[in-house]
Formats: structure tokens, C-alpha cells, sequence
């Protein structure tokens, strides 16, 4: 039983394609640890913590104490498993696929992310983000590793000790200190960055680096300590940032100690600490595979075909009872209850629409299981049904700038290699047809992030009813610099060299040009030579198309049907778009790598900002219809947010203005093509 094991090892050199990390015991520390590079790449050592009783913060005399470490007794009840060394570059890299950049690339040094991409989701109660670190590794071991609660890091970095640190040592200045020259890397003995793990003596628990080198997260929220005495505390039910403990290596003797305690502010969004693994006591922890599933239908056609999901205890080995359910008639699963030990379960999910119009519905399937620790899990279904036209339009643009015509293909479904054949973000546009229909434009007042407007334009989102009469076909993906440079013969993107990426640096006057709403795109564009050669009615969409086809049937603030958190780094917008707290590199990334929406349009939320025709001006709020703009105006619009742009800008109801002649590296396009 791993549980009983004095070591645990975790084998993630299978990579982040592996479809299972193994999970092994050990009876002893492994006699290499601090020789063989694997503990420090490929492989997560875990060694096992006996319950206990011990006084946690620090006495009134502590030199370098702050007020919040007031001293009380907690019992931590059950044994747990906790990480020899932090988490690696090269670990976190084997789990993800990709690591941030802040320090040495060295694969054996701690990494320093986000609390969303350490461990996310809800705390406490709540299981870790799917996409997260944790997520990732709890589904692809079938175990329920964690951050450390605060009180499980305190008692696991004191090792028995009630002394400043733990070599029995206590603080004698507040910054250089003799006393952590064995024991930590810190302000003064590493140039300010973070060094290789487990090269300074461990405590008596073998545990490296609890003092210094990174600052580690908590799964806690920061704030006051309860009275004690206490048994396994989880700290308060909310906060506006997590706890990290350990100091760092750019702070002195007096961050270092065993009780001294940082609030990692989620509202900054940038704050990054690293993470040591717990793997506490077996519990049962549900876990639903999925985040929203998709169904498109042709109406009065035959019914889509089923899909699946999985259920899988991520805790212990015990049986988990489990059952399904759904919350509309069209939606069904197969089998509705099961028992899972560490297996996963596979449920089928029909969408049936019976004598349901044309429209995009949406359903939730709930699984609950008394017996887990966490709450029940959901799985948001959209069905969408179609009018009896051909859903996807293809432009083979593969013949380049020179060529006197392109292709055009019409499809009843999508491409099966869209994601995976690189052709559909280089040299071929790929469009999806948008049914005609009426939405509310604009967001409620009581919207996070909802724009407050200025003196010129004191409410920009004011909502309003709007009726699009007919169908159009919207670009699946932005327009990729590959798609520009093989239509308008150049490639003008600041992040240039990137055939995937969004093209930017393009200005409204550039791309369509021409007036609007009375006149046709000028004739050397990239929208007039692609409606020249195509024969199409080509053009940028109207704010109104991009709107609704942004929604696709939601109300909240995200095409995923979630609304935002109001922290500047929300997972709810992570898994739809990158901005400018969650950026992979500081910059655009490939298109049509994050969650589509009920209509299978890719990064309406973030990575390149979205060029409209319509000028930008106050909505006309009675109900309108086909609705093209004002006719005339100072600045266009653009909607989406960008890749560097703060999370409030991806909402869907979000407008930008901007100068027709100016070009960014913040705003691209796609293209509409109406009937």
C-alpha cells in the first residue's frame, strides 16, 4: 500500500503525452537521490510524515516575527507523504509540455508559476484545474497529490524542531545569518535566484530546501490564524491571495524561518512560487473528464452522434460510488450510476433533439458521490442545431499571391485533421456557417469587468435586443500570417515567423480599407483580393456578427457559458484565451489551441484583438435589426482583448476603439463572408 510506504515515487518521464504517470513504494529513501539527475528531472520523491501534535507561528521574542504568526497548537490527524525536494523545471516540464522562463534553464532548478497553473480550482473542498500542474498529475496517476495545507508545510519543515529553522537553530539577524548557511539558499549566498534543489543539508525529515531557494505555495487563503487548539486546519473559506512559506532566495534571514508567512496576491496575477507536493491521507476525490462538450445537429436531421466522458476516483483505492445526471430532456447519459475504485469509467453522453428548433441549447451533467471529499463535479453540454445548409466553407489559398483564383470547398461537417493538418492555419481559410438569428449585445450592469465608459461615451455596453436576418460563415481561426503572406504576397507581423500565429501589425485601412457602411473594400487589401479571387462577399464582420457569433447562444461574460472571477488571473478565461497574465512567452500563440465555442470558432476571447467594420460610437438601444454602425465616426472597433491585454478585456460584450490607420502588434482579424 503506498499509503504505509516510507518513500513514494511519481515516474513522469513518460512526458506530457503519456497516458499514465506510474506511481510506486518504497521502503527506504532511494540510495542515489542526490546523485542519479532522474530525482531531479523524471521522477518525484515523496517521503512519508507521521501525524502529529506541534505548536505552529512564533514566540512574541522572535526576532524578524510579524504579527500574523501568533503561536497555537494544531494535530495534524493522519500521515502524509511529502516532496524531497521542490518540484523541478524539468518535472513541471515532463507534466505540462512547457515552463515559463524566469531564472536559469536548467532542468534540476525549482519552478515558480502561478497559483492557477500550480494547482487552480477551488480550495477549500475543491479538487485542483484540470489544466493545471496538480490537475494533470492527480488524472494521469490516479492519486490525490497536492499543495501542502499551511499547517502540513509548517509541521513537515520543522521536523520536530520549535526553533527559528529547522537545524535547531534560531534567527540572530534579521538579514545575513550564519545559522541558514547550511540549510538554505537566501539574499546572501546566491546572487538573489533560486539554485539547483537538494544541495543544502535537509531537515531531520529529509526534506530539502523548506527554507529558502523558492518561496513555496499553500493551498491555504491568507489571513488570520484561528484560536487554537486545532485539528487539520484548511485556513479561511475565501482571500484575495494564497499563502507561500520558505522565503526565497532574494530575501533575507528573516523571511527564511520556519513560521514566517507571504501572501502571494492573486489579484497581482503575476505572483510565482513553487510547488512541493503533498499526497495526503487516502480519500476518494471525483473527478469528471472534461470541461464542455459539443454537439452540432441538422434540424429535422438524424440525431448527432454519442460521446463520451470519464469518471475516475483521483484519491484513494476505496470504492467510490457514483451517479449521473442531467438537467434537460435532450440530454442523456449511460450508464447514470457506477463504482470505481482507480479504474476510470467511461459514461455516454447522447444529445437528442427530438422537435427542438434551430438554436444553440445547453445542459449540464452533474456527478455526485457522497462518499468524496470534494463537491460534485459538472460537465456543461451545448447542442447546437443547424439550418439545412452546409456548416463549413474552404478557401484553398495554396496557390499564393500569384494565383488568379482559389479554390472553394463546402463541407456538412469539419475537417477531421482541422486541428492537426497545419494546411487549416497556413493555406486554407476555414469558415463556419453562423445560423441567423436574435441575441441581447451588450452585458448587464452587474458584470465584472463591464466598462465604465467616459465622458465622450458614458455607456458603451449598454444592452440592447438585435435580429440578424440571415446567416453568414465566420472564420474558425484569425487569419494566421501564413493565410496573409499567401493572399497579400507579405507578412507584416511584429512577431513574424510564426505561420500559426494570428497575423498583427495590420490596420483597418490595410486589411479592408474603402468605406463602411456605404462602400466596398479597396481593391489591394487582403479582404478585396480575397473577395476578387474568390468571387465572395468577403469582408470583416459587423460588431453585431462578431458579437453573436462570439456568444454562440451564452449570456455570461465567456463563450464557455463562465462568467470571470475579478482576479486579473482567472481560469475561467484561461481556458478560452491568452492575455496578459497567462501569456505562454509574452506573446501571440498558435490559433486554435484553446477551448472553441458551441460554434466552433477558435480564440474569440484573447490572443490578437478582432478588427469590425463598424465605426465606434454609444449603442442605439431600442431593438435592432441587421444593425451596420453609425455612419461615420473618429475610430473603429475592435473586439476580443488581446494577448496582452488585462482578462477583462476578453469578455465577449468587451469594445474597443481604435484609429483605422494604425497597426499593433495587439490586433489582427478574421473574416465574415456573408450570403
Amino acid at each position: 500500500r503506498r499509503d504505509d510506504a516510507e518513500y513514494i515515487t511519481i515516474d513522469v518521464s513518460g512526458g506530457p503525452d503519456a497516458e499514465r504517470f506510474p506511481v510506486a513504494g518504497l521502503g527506504a529513501v532511494p540510495p542515489d537521490l542526490l546523485t542519479n539527475d532522474e530525482y531531479r528531472t523524471t521522477k518525484i520523491v515523496l517521503r512519508k510524515v507521521m501525524p502529529g501534535t506541534f505548536t505552529m507561528g512564533s514566540p512574541d521574542t522572535e526576532l524578524g516575527r510579524d504579527a500574523d504568526e501568533t503561536e497555537h497548537q494544531v494535530t495534524l490527524s493522519e500521515g502524509l507523504h511529502v516532496g524531497v525536494f521542490e518540484v523541478t523545471k524539468g518535472q513541471y516540464l515532463k507534466v505540462m509540455g512547457s515552463i515559463p522562463s524566469y531564472d536559469s534553464d536548467d532542468p534540476r532548478y525549482p519552478i515558480r508559476v502561478q497559483w492557477e497553473d500550480a494547482r487552480g480550482g477551488v480550495w477549500p473542498g475543491g479538487a485542483p484545474w484540470t489544466q493545471s500542474f496538480l490537475g494533470k498529475l492527480q488524472i494521469k496517476t490516479g492519486v490525490n497529490f497536492d499543495l501542502p495545507t499551511e499547517a502540513q508545510w509548517e509541521y513537515a519543515c520543522r521536523a520536530g524542531t520549535t526553533t527559528s529553522f529547522n537545524n535547531g537553530q534560531n534567527i540572530t539577524s534579521t538579514s545575513s545569518d550564519a545559522a541558514l548557511e547550511d540549510i538554505a539558499w537566501y539574499y546572501y549566498n546566491c546572487d538573489h535566484d533560486p539554485q539547483m534543489v537538494g544541495t543544502k543539508l535537509p531537515n531531520a525529515w529529509g526534506l530539502y530546501d523548506t527554507h529558502g531557494n523558492a518561496g513555496e505555495w499553500c493551498l491555504d487563503w491568507y489571513g488570520p490564524y484561528d484560536a487554537g487548539p486545532l485539528t487539520d486546519p484548511v485556513g479561511p473559506s475565501t482571500g484575495t491571495g494564497h499563502v507561500e512559506r520558505g522565503g526565497a532566495a532574494y530575501s533575507g534571514a528573516a523571511s527564511q524561518r520556519a513560521a514566517g508567512r507571504t501572501e502571494g496576491y492573486m489579484v497581482a496575477g503575476y505572483w510565482t512560487s513553487a510547488i512541493r507536493l503533498v499526497k495526503p491521507a487516502s480519500v476518494p476525490v471525483l473527478r469528471l473528464d472534461g470541461g464542455t462538450m459539443h454537439f452540432v445537429a441538422i434540424d429535422s436531421g438524424a440525431d448527432p452522434a454519442d460521446q463520451t466522458t470519464t469518471v475516475q476516483n483521483a484519491g484513494s483505492g476505496l470504492p467510490l460510488d457514483w451517479t449521473a445526471s442531467t438537467d434537460q430532456t435532450w440530454l442523456s447519459v449511460s450508464p447514470t450510476s457506477g463504482t470505481t475504485a482507480t479504474e476510470i469509467d467511461e459514461i455516454t453522453v447522447s444529445a437528442t433533439p427530438g422537435s427542438l428548433g434551430t438554436g444553440v441549447y445547453r445542459g449540464t451533467i452533474t456527478v455526485t458521490a457522497a462518499a468524496a471529499m470534494n463537491d460534485p463535479q459538472s460537465l456543461d453540454v451545448f447542442l447546437s442545431i443547424e439550418p439545412n445548409a452546409p456548416l463549413y466553407l474552404v478557401i484553398d489559398i495554396s496557390g499564393g499571391a500569384g494565383a488568379p483564383s482559389y479554390t472553394l470547398s463546402y463541407l456538412d461537417s469539419a475537417p477531421a485533421d482541422l486541428l492537426t493538418n497545419a494546411e487549416y492555419k497556413t493555406k486554407k481559410i476555414v469558415l463556419r456557417r453562423i445560423p441567423a438569428g436574435t441575441f441581447v449585445m451588450g452585458s448587464p450592469t452587474g458584470e465584472w469587468g463591464r466598462s465604465e465608459g467616459t465622458p465622450l461615451f458614458p455607456d458603451i455596453e449598454t444592452q440592447h435586443q438585435v435580429t440578424l436576418t440571415k446567416g453568414f460563415y465566420m472564420g474558425v481561426f484569425e487569419v494566421t500570417q501564413a493565410q496573409y503572406q499567401n493572399v497579400a504576397g507579405s507578412n507584416p507581423a511584429a512577431f513574424s515567423g510564426n505561420p500559426d500565429y494570428p497575423v498583427e501589425t495590420v490596420s483597418w485601412d490595410g486589411i479592408r480599407g474603402g468605406d463602411w457602411p456605404s462602400g466596398s473594400p479597396s481593391s489591394g487589401g487582403f479582404i478585396g483580393l480575397l473577395l476578387s479571387k474568390t468571387g465572395l462577399n468577403v469582408d470583416l464582420p459587423t460588431e453585431a456578427q462578431w458579437e453573436y457569433a462570439c456568444r454562440a447562444g451564452t449570456t455570461e461574460a465567456l463563450n464557455s457559458g463562465k462568467d470571470q472571477s475579478g482576479r486579473k488571473r482567472d481560469q475561467a478565461s484561461d481556458e478560452v484565451g491568452n492575455y496578459g497574465v497567462n501569456w505562454r512567452s509574452f506573446s501571440p500563440e498558435p490559433v486554435g489551441i484553446r477551448l472553441r465555442n458551441a460554434w466552433g470558432l477558435y480564440d474569440m476571447h484573447g490572443n490578437e484583438g478582432e478588427w469590425c467594420l463598424d465605426w465606434y460610437d454609444e449603442y442605439v438601444v431600442a431593438p435592432a435589426t441587421d444593425p451596420v454602425g453609425p455612419s461615420s465616426g473618429v475610430e473603429r472597433v475592435h473586439r476580443g482583448g488581446a494577448w496582452s491585454f488585462t482578462v477583462e478585456c476578453l469578455r465577449s460584450a468587451q469594445r474597443i476603439a481604435a484609429n483605422s490607420s494604425w497597426a499593433f502588434d495587439f490586433i489582427g482579424f478574421r473574416i465574415a463572408v456573408n450570403d
